[in-house]
């Protein structure tokens, strides 16, 4: 933010000392320099944090009966998200009114029509719910915050006579939360705000119109409504007003709207494109647009959109720059920490499952013979360790210590990542970031509970990327940033409400009596706006089909049908792996691998399917040595009284 008014105070001939002095800061790094001023000095946690807590909470109070992974993936990311929502605004588990909550829920349960899980499910998740926050909240005791208690604890300890200022300008109003609101108010005696309501995109991080509106209300406000619009084109505002007119109810909204129009003048363009395959069109007509040296940025809603095309754009070797965070492979992931559980595990299937990795400085055809002669007991474990020799080797030096991890990833899987594919190396950088974090926080580390940490973390990795005309980014990630170029691509909604959202929403309305859901209405309206108006000159909205309609204005897009031929991925397997046994020293295995044809594969997936036509018509009844099979899908077998399908025929 200093840099950027620095650089605004020199486009316009002012002098840069004239912000010297002033407290430029968030809200956050402005209450932690607030409590170091004070030597209070506390410990940040990660979401990791959050998230292990939850788990180890479920797991002990035996919460669920789903399946470990479901809950591992599914349900405690989304706990995580809905206690750091509840938190923002100032919510703690003793303030919860669990009866009336409970009352809520009964209520609204039916009004949501809740077919998949029954009221008392319900009922009984919102117990565990909070059981899992007063958890997380003993766990991390007095001298760990987390970002929330951080505002929270400023809120309540702050003294004026410490601190405290004539003049506080708030920017971004439309996105501050309770708490944050209450901060700007005790800090200054005059408050200069500035936001868009129509740019309000923050509400599952209880940013609120609520407190827009609270401070419009004030008797001594003076309110200006600036229209005037200094980044896009006429056609682009035009566009971005009609479609925001068209969809919102908020008689706020539009008056805002009346003077909003552009300094530039007309110019620029506003396209549609209509496609089943919308990330390939994007992708297409982004490196057209990015060669011609202009900013060209593809905005998406969510960040596995972002993932998606980053690695298409990595596979074809394309230059890019991304504001995501770059996410883990779950097939990467899964591989690092197999092998993994083959070096700390003593358990054999660990052991055998690891060599099938490429870190074993195994074969992938040693691996299969392994596996098969041990399973057949023509090979004993000693036999195993001599074929598998540096697998072994590694195995017998590994200690459960931040050294010796570190060694390992820094030897053999950061290397080996790194020639598989970009998918592996950040997969591998996040496990060994989560791997220290939770070594760093746990006095005895076992690796049962490691693992549980690694399967529970937010696998996410901050590459430094230099800037590149092309740029990958999500909705909420380019807000306030600007591109020559801007490729949206919608996605629709999920309307439907998941029984966490009722218990998270039911939580705030029972403490606060703010019903969230109001709040949130139009926020989607809101979200296509912000993309649309990051552009300078051109704006290009692809969408499926079934979208079109919904983004198409008469007289203010051009519209047009665009489809693409999928492009097969690069192969580079064989390559990959003659280097993973480069790197454990197997240099003649490396040698002969590369001169190596790949038939014994082909005949070991041949085998692989003949078995499984084998068991399928075995099921069905039929014994597959002695007769044709030529039925009809959905035939009777009357010999097995079975209903079969059968969508191929075997001898």
């Amino acid at each position: 933010m200093f840099e950027k008014i620095n650089q605004k105070l020199k486009e316009n001939n002012l002098e840069v000392s004239r912000i010297n002095g002033i407290t430029i800061s968030t809200f956050h790094s402005f209450c932690n320099s607030y409590f170091s001023e004070q030597g209070k000095e506390y410990e940040l946690v990660s979401n990791n944090f959050i998230r292990f807590s939850i788990f180890k909470s479920f797991e002990n109070n035996n919460a669920f009966n789903y399946e470990r992974d479901y809950v591992i993936q599914e349900l405690v990311p989304k706990v995580e998200n809905s206690i750091r929502y509840i938190k923002s605004f100032g919510i703690t588990p003793e303030e919860i009114n669990v009866k009336m909550t409970k009352e809520d829920l009964i209520n609204k349960s039916f009004l949501e029509n809740m077919n998949t899980i029954k009221v008392e499910e319900i009922l009984a998740f919102l117990d565990y719910f909070i059981i899992a926050f007063q958890d997380y909240e003993k766990e991390k005791g007095e001298k760990r915050i987390d970002y929330n208690d951080l505002l929270k604890r400023f809120q309540i300890e702050y003294d004026p006579l410490k601190k405290h200022y004539k003049y506080v300008l708030v920017d971004e109003l439309q996105d501050l939360n309770d708490v944050e609101a209450d901060i700007a108010r005790l800090l200054g005696d005059y408050l200069f705000l500035v936001g868009d309501r129509k740019q309000s995109i923050f509400g599952f991080q209880g940013g609120s119109l609520k407190n827009f509106a609270e401070f419009q209300k004030l008797s001594n406000l003076e309110q200006l409504t600036k229209g005037l619009n200094y980044r896009s084109y006429s056609e682009i505002l035009e566009y971005s007003k009609q479609y925001f007119l068209k969809k919102t109810h908020d008689k706020n909204d539009s008056n805002e709207l009346e003077d909003f129009k552009s300094n530039k003048g007309q110019g620029g363009s506003v396209k549609q494109l209509i496609g089943n395959n919308t990330e390939d069109i994007a992708l297409k007509l982004a490196i057209d647009l990015a060669s011609q040296r202009k900013s060209t940025a593809i905005i998406t809603r969510t960040n596995d959109q972002i993932i998606g095309i980053s690695r298409i754009l990595d596979a074809k070797n394309v230059k890019y720059t991304t504001t995501a965070s770059a996410s883990v492979s779950t097939r990467a992931k899964n591989s690092i920490i197999d092998y993994l559980k083959g070096i700390f595990n003593a358990d054999e299937k660990d052991v055998l499952k690891a060599l099938f990795t490429p870190f074993s400085g195994v074969s992938l055809k040693m691996a299969f013979q392994i596996e098969e002669k041990y399973r057949k007991k023509e090979i004993n474990i000693n036999e195993v360790k001599r074929l598998a020799k540096p697998f072994f080797d590694r195995k017998a030096a590994a200690e459960l210590n931040i050294f010796n991890i570190n060694k390992l990833f820094n030897e053999t899987i950061l290397p080996i990542s790194v020639a598989l594919d970009n998918d592996y190396y950040i997969s591998a950088a996040a496990i060994l970031e989560n791997i220290n974090q939770y070594m760093d926080s746990n006095e005895l580390p076992s690796f049962s509970d490691m693992l549980v940490y690694l399967y529970t973390a937010e696998d996410s990795y901050e590459s430094n990327d230099k800037q590149e005309n092309l740029i990958l980014t999500t909705v909420h990630k380019a807000k306030g940033l600007e591109f020559d170029n801007v490729i949206y691509i919608p996605k629709k909604q999920n309307n439907k409400t998941s029984f966490i959202d009722l218990v998270t929403n039911s939580i705030i309305k029972q403490t606060k009596g703010i019903d969230v859901k109001e709040e949130l209405a139009e926020e989607s309206i809101r979200v296509d706006f912000v993309a649309f108006t990051r552009a300078k000159e051109n704006l290009f909205v692809v969408t499926p089909p079934a979208l079109a309609e919904d983004y198409y204005i008469e007289g203010l897009i051009e519209k047009s049908i665009a489809e693409m031929e999928d492009e097969p991925a690069p192969f580079k397997k064989k390559y990959a792996e003659a280097y993973s046994l480069f790197v454990n020293k197997e240099y003649e295995a490396a040698r002969a691998l590369l001169q190596e044809n790949d038939k014994w594969l082909i005949s070991r997936i041949n085998s692989y399917f003949t078995q499984l036509k084998r068991y399928i018509l075995f099921i069905a009844g039929h014994n597959v040595r002695s007769s044709k099979i030529y039925k009809n899908k959905g035939s009777w077998d009357k010999r097995s009284n079975r209903k079969y399908k059968l969508w191929f025929k075997c001898s």
